[in-house]
C-alpha cells in the first residue's frame, strides 16, 4: 500500500480547499480598486491558487515518495511476471521496459486525456518561444492577461483534480460549489436587471445583464457550463428520491432545508454587503481590499458545510465551526476598522449612491442567517442512513431554482453566441439522457410501457429540435411580417438576428474575420505567412500582430482607436495565435473528451455516472458551440478545464480504470499491461480518510473477474506485493465491460482494502533533518511567485488606477499625485508597456500648466533627462520637489524618455510611436525647432508602418508633412514644398479611400482639396471641393472666395462648383446667394439672377441678397429691373439697424444707374459684380 503522514493528508485538503476556492473566486470576484476590475482579476486570482495548490502538491509527492522508499520493511522483489519475461529474454538481453524515461512515458500515456493535455500544453509554449511579442505572450497583455502562464494554470488546475480527487463526497462538494457559485453570479445578473446594482457602471447593465464578469458575453458564456451540472443534480436527485427510504419525520427534513437555505442566504447576503460597501465607502488607502475576496473566500468555506451530511452524523464534528468562527473574525475585523476610520477624513460615504448605503442591513442579516444555521445544526436531531425521499425531493427543488436562476440570467443577457452554445448544450444533454434511458429500459424489457414511453419521448423530442431548428432559420432568414414583428420584441427579437451581418456586432464580426476591400482582417492574419500559418503569431499577440491586417472600414462601426485583441471566434484565434500546430491541439483535446465520455458512458450501467458525463460533455459542448463568435476568458477556461478533469474522474469512480502513484518501473510483454502500477490508495469512499496520493499511472481495464468479492483491479494485500497484470490488445486500451456496480465497489472500497495492508502516517520525511528546509523552500517560493507574477501587477494596477483619478481632477496639484501613483505602479512593474504611456500623458499635462503659471516661460530642456530618474522618487514630498524645480521644457524632456521606455519594451504597438510623433509635433509648437517636426515625421513614418490602416495616424501624419510645405514655401523653398504637399496628398488620398466616416468627421475631403490646390492639380482639388459640398454644403462657406480665386481661369470648375451648391441649395438662402456667385464668376449671368431672385424669395428682408441682385441685373444690362430692385433694397437697409454701409452703396449704384438711364450710352457703376 501507499501509506500517507499526516503532512500528506492535509496537503490533500489545501489542494481541495484550492480548487473549491477558484470555482467561487474566479466566477464571482471583480476588483474596484483596479483599472481592469475583471479579467486581469480574475487571471492573477487564478494563477495564485493553482501556484499554491502545485507547490503542496509538489510537497505531498515529495512527502510520500520518501514515506514509501524509506518505510519499514525489504525492498519490494520484482513480480513473477516480471522474472518470468526477464528469464526468457535471450542471454544478454535487457528487458524491454529497461529504460525508465519508456516506462514513465508509457504510464503517463495511459492517463485519459494524459496526451492531447500534454500536446496542447507544448504547442503553447512553443507559439509563446516563436512569437512576435514572446514577453507578452508568456506573461498576458495588460487588458487579458491570457497569456501561456494563464492557459498552463487551468491546464495545471485540472491535473491537480484529476491527481487529487478520489472521493465521492469530494466530487458532489465540488459540483455543489460550482452550483452555488454559479447562483450568486445569476442573482446579480437579475439584480442588475431589475435596477438595483449598487455600482456606477459606465455602460447600461439593465438590457443585458454583465453580472460579476463585466460583459453580458462573458457572464452567459460561463453560465452555460455550470447548467448541465444543475440539471445532472435535479435528474440525480429525482431519481434516487424514487429507491430512497420515506422520511420518518419530514418536519426535520424540511427543517434542515431551511437551516440550508439560511446558510445559503446568508452567504449571499453577505456577498451583496461587500459589493455594496465597496460602492458607497471611500477611503484614500486599500485597507479595505480584503472585504470583497474575503466575503467570498469565506462564503466558500461555509458552502462546504451542506456537503458534509450534517443531518445524518451522529455528531458535529470541531472542523463544522471553523467557517463560524472565521465569519466573526469577519465581522470583528471589518466592524472595528469601519468604526474607527468613520472620523477620519480619508473615509467618506458616498451619499449619491443610495442603492449602496444599507450595507449593513445586508451584512446584519448575514449575520442573523448563518448564525440561525449553526443553531439549527447544533439543535436539531440527526439520523444516520441514506437521505430520505422528503430530502432530496427539497433538493431536486434546490436544484431547479438554480436552474432556473442561471436561464434566467442567460436570458436577460441577450447574448446570442452564448444562447447556441446552451442550445447546444441542452441538446446533447438531452438527446443522451433521452437514448440512454431508452437503451437501459429496452434492455429489461423491450416491450415494456417505459421503453415504448422512452423511445416516443426521444421522437418527439427529435421533431421539437428539428422544429426549433427549422423556426430559427425561418425567424433569422424570412421577411414575412410575421417574423419582422417577432424582431421587435424585447430580448427574444435577438434570436432572429444571428445571421444579420450588415450591422452591430454581426458586421463587427464579419470585419474582424474577413477584412474588407484593403485589409484582410483575421483570414489574413492566417494565411499572410506560412510559417506563421503553422505556428501562429504567438498567444496574446493580435493586438499588435493584427494592425497590417486591420480592415479600415471596421473604423466605420468601432470606435476609430479600437484595435481588435481577438477575432471573436475560438477556432481563428486558434489559428491566428498558435497556427494550424494550436488549432490540431485544440480539437485533439476535444475530440479526445468525447471520445472518453462516449467510451464511458456506454460502458457504465449506473445511472450516475451516465448523467455525469452527458453533463460533462454537454458543458463541453457548449463552450465550443459559444467559442464561434465569442472570447474564451479565465471564467470559462477555468470550468472547462475542470469539467474535463471530472469527466475523468467520472470514468475513474465508475471502475474503468485506475488514478494512481506509480512507485517502480517494472518492465512488461508486448502483449501484456498493468491494470495499475501503483499500491492501493485510499478510498474514493471513505469520509474520514484522505485522498489518493498524486496520480501516476492510469490503464482501461479489460474484463477480469473479481477474486473473493473485490472488484476488477484490486488485489487486496496482494496489491502491495506485486502490480496486477491482464492481457491487452495491443496499441489500444479497452474499457471495463464488468457490472458497474462491481467496478463501483471496487472504487470506492478501496480504502478497506488498503487500509487491512498496514499503518497509516506512521512515517514521515519530516523526520528527516532536510524535510523542513525542502518543504519550506519549495512554499516559500511559490509564495514568492505568487507576489511577484501575479499579486504585484494587481497591486501596480490599483495604484495606477489611482493615478488615473488624481491626473482626471483640475489643477496641477491633482497631476502631481497622479505622477507619484504612476511612478509606483511603473516600479512594481517596469515592463508593463501601457503604465509608461500614461506616465507620459502626465508629465505633458504638468508641462503645460507649469507654463500657462509661467507665463509662457518654457525654460530649458534637460538632455540628461531618464527613467530611472522619476524611478527614484520615492514619495509625494519628492515628486513635488522634483516638479517645482525643473522647468516646463525640462517636463518634456522627462516625458520624452518615458515614451521612448514604452516604444523599447513594445516597438510593435503603433501607440508608442505615434506618441512620440506628437510629443515632437507639441515640442516644436513650444520652441519653433523644424528638426522636431522632422523628428515627427520619422515617428509617424514607424507608426504607419506598424499600423498602415489606421487613418488617425495618417491624418495626423499628412498634417505635419502640411505644416512643412506651408514652411518651405513661406521660406520660398518651392521644391521642398511641393513634396512635402506630395507626401500629405498621397496619405490624405489613403485616408479618404479607407474610411469615409473619419473623412467626414475630420473634413479629410477638403483638406486634400486644399492641398490639391497647393500642388495646382485643380481639377482634383475640385472634385474634392465638390464632394465637401455633396457631404456638407456649408463647410466651404468662409473659404469660398479664396478657392474661386484660385479657379481663375477655370470657369468649367467653377461651375462644377456651382451645380454641386445648386444640388443642395433648395429651400436655403445662403447657398442660392453662393451659387448666384459662382454662377457670376463662372459667366452664367442668367443663372446668378435665378439664383439670387431665390434667395431674396427665401429671405425677402435680406439687404445683400438683393443687392447682390441688383448688381447681377446691372452687369445683364437690365437697368430697370436692376434700379426697383436697388431702390427696395435701399428701402429695407434704411429701416434696418447696422446697413449704413449698404445704404451708402446702394444710393450710390442707385445714382448711377438713374445715369445710365438718362444717358443710354454709358456702362453703368459696379457692373462687374465686384461687390458680391
Amino acid at each position: 500500500m501507499q501509506r500517507q503522514t499526516q503532512l500528506s493528508i492535509w496537503c490533500e485538503r489545501i489542494i481541495e480547499g484550492g480548487w473549491l476556492l477558484a470555482l467561487t473566486l474566479i466566477p464571482i470576484y471583480f476588483n474596484l480598486l483596479s483599472a481592469r476590475h475583471f479579467e486581469p482579476d480574475k487571471a492573477t486570482t487564478l494563477r495564485s491558487i493553482v501556484l499554491v495548490m502545485a507547490a503542496v502538491a509538489l510537497v505531498r509527492a515529495i512527502d510520500t515518495l520518501m514515506v514509501n522508499q524509506s518505510g519499514p520493511g525489504t525492498p519490494r522483489p520484482p513480480s513473477p511476471s516480471h522474472a518470468a519475461h526477464a528469464n526468457s529474454l535471450p542471454e544478454g538481453r535487457e528487458p524491454a521496459s529497461s529504460n525508465p524515461l519508456m516506462d514513465f512515458w508509457r504510464q503517463w500515456g495511459s492517463i485519459p486525456l494524459a496526451v492531447p493535455t500534454l500536446v496542447y500544453a507544448l504547442v503553447f509554449l512553443l507559439a509563446t518561444i516563436v512569437s512576435v511579442v514572446p514577453y507578452t505572450s508568456f506573461w498576458g497583455s495588460y487588458q487579458r492577461l491570457q497569456g501561456t502562464y494563464t492557459n498552463l494554470s487551468y491546464v495545471l488546475l485540472g491535473v491537480l483534480i484529476v491527481a487529487t480527487l478520489r472521493r465521492r463526497e469530494q466530487l458532489e462538494r465540488l459540483i455543489t460549489v460550482v452550483l452555488i457559485a454559479g447562483l450568486v453570479v445569476a442573482f446579480y445578473g437579475i439584480a442588475q436587471n431589475r435596477g438595483l446594482d449598487p455600482l456606477p457602471w459606465k455602460g447600461d447593465v439593465t438590457t443585458r445583464v454583465a453580472s460579476t464578469m463585466g460583459n453580458s458575453i462573458f457572464v452567459a458564456a460561463y453560465l452555460i457550463l455550470v447548467v448541465p451540472f444543475a440539471l445532472y443534480r435535479v435528474i440525480g436527485n429525482i431519481t434516487r428520491s424514487r429507491k430512497a427510504p420515506s422520511s420518518p419525520s419530514p418536519l426535520m427534513d424540511g427543517l434542515w432545508a431551511v437551516s440550508y437555505a439560511l446558510l445559503i442566504f446568508g452567504t449571499i447576503s453577505l456577498l451583496v454587503s461587500a459589493v455594496k460597501f465597496g460602492a458607497v465607502v471611500r477611503v484614500a488607502d486599500f485597507r479595505y481590499w480584503w472585504v470583497f475576496p474575503g466575503a467570498v473566500a469565506l462564503s466558500t468555506a461555509l458552502w462546504v458545510l451542506p456537503t458534509l451530511n450534517l443531518q445524518h452524523r451522529d455528531r458535529l464534528p470541531f472542523s463544522v465551526f471553523l467557517p463560524g468562527g472565521l465569519f466573526l473574525g469577519y465581522l470583528f475585523l471589518l466592524g472595528p476598522m469601519f468604526a474607527l476610520s468613520a472620523g477620519s477624513d480619508t473615509q467618506k460615504i458616498d451619499q449619491s449612491l443610495e442603492k449602496g448605503l444599507d450595507w449593513w442591513v445586508w451584512l446584519l442579516a448575514s449575520a442573523v442567517a448563518v448564525a440561525g444555521f449553526y443553531a439549527l445544526a447544533f439543535f436539531l436531531p440527526r439520523r444516520a442512513g441514506e437521505p430520505s425521499r422528503i430530502t432530496l425531493v427539497l433538493q431536486a427543488l434546490g436544484s431547479l431554482v438554480v436552474t432556473a436562476a442561471l436561464l434566467l440570467t442567460i436570458f436577460y443577457s441577450q447574448s446570442r453566441g452564448p444562447w447556441l452554445g446552451l442550445l447546444a448544450g441542452l441538446f446533447v444533454f438531452f438527446s443522451l439522457s433521452l437514448w440512454l434511458s431508452w437503451r437501459r429500459a429496452r434492455r429489461h424489457n423491450p416491450a415494456s410501457r417505459l421503453a415504448r414511453g422512452l423511445l416516443m419521448a426521444l421522437w418527439g423530442w427529435g421533431f421539437l429540435v428539428v422544429a426549433w431548428v427549422v423556426f430559427l432559420v425561418a425567424f433569422n432568414l424570412s421577411d414575412a411580417p410575421f417574423f419582422d414583428h417577432l424582431r421587435k420584441v424585447p430580448y427574444f427579437g435577438r434570436a432572429g438576428t444571428l445571421l444579420d451581418a450588415s450591422a452591430g456586432t454581426g458586421l463587427v464580426r464579419k470585419l474582424i474575420w474577413f477584412g474588407d476591400e484593403h485589409g484582410s482582417g483575421t483570414v489574413g492574419l492566417i494565411t499572410a505567412d506560412p510559417a506563421r500559418t503553422v505556428v501562429g503569431w504567438g498567444p496574446e499577440s493580435m493586438f499588435v500582430a493584427f494592425n497590417p491586417f486591420y480592415p479600415p472600414s471596421l473604423a466605420n462601426v468601432e470606435m476609430q482607436t479600437a484595435s481588435p485583441d481577438r477575432s471573436h471566434d475560438a477556432m481563428l484565434d486558434e489559428l491566428a495565435t498558435k497556427g494550424l500546430l494550436g488549432l490540431i491541439s485544440y480539437f485533439f483535446v476535444l475530440i479526445s473528451v468525447a471520445s472518453l465520455g462516449w467510451r464511458i458512458m456506454l460502458r457504465s450501467e449506473e445511472w450516475q455516472w451516465q448523467f455525469l458525463v452527458i453533463a460533462c460533455l454537454s458543458g463541453v459542448t457548449a463552450h465550443f458551440v459559444e467559442g464561434f463568435t465569442g472570447i474564451p476568458i479565465v471564467s470559462t477556461l477555468t470550468m472547462l478545464w475542470v469539467t474535463m478533469a471530472l469527466l475523468v474522474i467520472a470514468g475513474m469512480m465508475a471502475g474503468h480504470y485506475t488514478l494512481t502513484w506509480s512507485g517502480a518501473h517494472y518492465p512488461e510483454s508486448q502483449d501484456t499491461a498493468a491494470i495499475s502500477l501503483a499500491k492501493p490508495t485510499e478510498p474514493a469512499g471513505s469520509p474520514g480518510s484522505g485522498a489518493a496520493p498524486t496520480m501516476g499511472s492510469s490503464v482501461l481495464e479489460k474484463d477480469q473477474p473479481p477474486r473473493n468479492g473485490e472488484a476488477p483491479g484490486i488485489r487486496g494485500r496482494e496489491r502491495e506485493k506485486e502490480p496486477a497484470r491482464t492481457p491487452r490488445s495491443r496499441g489500444r486500451r479497452s474499457m471495463a465491460t464488468a457490472p458497474a456496480r462491481q467496478r463501483t465497489e471496487g472504487a470506492t472500497r478501496r480504502g478497506s482494502a488498503s487500509a487491512s495492508v498496514g499503518p497509516r502516517g506512521r512515517v514521515s520525511l519530516t523526520g528527516h533533518p532536510l524535510a523542513a528546509l525542502v518543504y519550506a523552500l519549495v512554499v516559500g517560493l511559490a509564495l514568492v511567485g505568487v507576489w511577484k507574477w501575479n499579486i504585484n501587477p494587481i497591486y501596480a494596477d490599483m495604484r495606477f488606477h489611482e493615478g488615473e483619478g488624481y491626473s482626471a481632477q483640475p489643477g496641477i496639484d491633482g497631476q502631481i499625485y497622479g505622477l507619484s501613483k504612476y511612478i509606483e505602479a511603473i516600479r512594481h512593474t517596469p515592463h508593463e508597456d501601457f503604465y509608461y504611456l500614461n506616465l507620459g500623458r502626465n508629465l505633458m499635462e504638468i508641462a503645460r500648466a507649469k507654463r500657462e503659471s509661467a507665463e509662457g516661460s518654457i525654460g530649458e530642456a534637460e538632455p540628461q533627462a531618464s527613467v530611472e530618474t522619476l524611478l527614484q522618487l520615492e514619495d509625494i514630498q519628492a515628486v513635488v520637489r522634483f516638479v517645482q524645480t525643473r522647468s516646463p521644457l525640462a517636463m518634456m524632456s522627462y516625458a520624452e524618455a518615458v515614451l521612448q521606455r514604452a516604444f523599447s519594451l513594445n516597438p510593435l504597438n503603433k501607440d508608442h510611436s505615434a506618441n512620440l510623433a506628437r510629443i515632437n509635433n507639441f515640442w516644436y509648437n513650444w520652441t519653433r525647432q523644424e528638426e522636431r517636426l522632422d523628428q515627427s515625421v520619422s515617428w509617424y513614418e514607424e507608426a504607419t508602418k506598424v499600423a498602415p490602416y489606421d487613418v488617425l495616424l495618417l491624418d495626423e501624419h499628412a498634417s505635419i508633412h502640411v505644416m512643412l510645405g506651408n514652411m518651405d514655401g513661406a521660406s520660398g523653398n518651392q521644391q521642398a514644398a511641393t513634396s512635402h504637399y506630395e507626401q500629405a496628398a498621397a496619405i490624405y488620398e489613403k485616408v479618404f479611400a479607407y474610411n469615409q466616416r473619419y473623412t467626414a468627421e475630420h473634413d479629410i475631403d477638403k483638406n486634400l482639396a486644399e492641398v490639391y490646390r497647393r500642388l495646382g492639380r485643380m481639377e482634383q482639388a475640385t472634385a474634392m471641393y465638390v464632394h465637401t459640398i455633396k457631404r456638407s454644403p456649408q463647410e466651404l462657406n468662409d473659404a469660398l472666395t479664396s478657392i474661386v480665386a484660385s479657379l481663375e481661369g477655370h470657369p468649367d470648375l467653377i461651375l462644377q462648383l456651382r451645380d454641386a451648391y445648386a444640388d443642395q441649395a433648395e429651400g436655403n438662402a445662403a447657398l442660392y446667394s453662393a451659387v448666384g456667385l459662382l454662377s457670376v464668376r463662372g459667366g452664367d449671368l442668367e443663372g446668378a439672377a435665378q439664383s439670387y431672385a431665390h434667395a431674396i424669395e427665401e429671405e425677402p428682408e435680406n439687404v445683400q441678397h438683393r443687392l447682390n441682385y441688383s448688381l447681377v441685373l446691372s452687369d445683364a444690362r437690365q437697368y430697370t429691373r436692376a434700379l426697383t430692385e436697388s431702390q427696395e433694397a435701399l428701402s429695407l437697409a434704411r429701416g434696418q439697424e447696422g446697413h449704413e454701409q449698404e445704404v451708402a452703396q446702394l444710393q450710390f449704384f442707385i445714382a448711377s444707374l438713374q445715369q445710365i438711364a438718362a444717358n443710354p450710352g454709358t456702362r453703368g457703376a459696379g457692373s462687374d459684380g465686384d461687390n458680391e
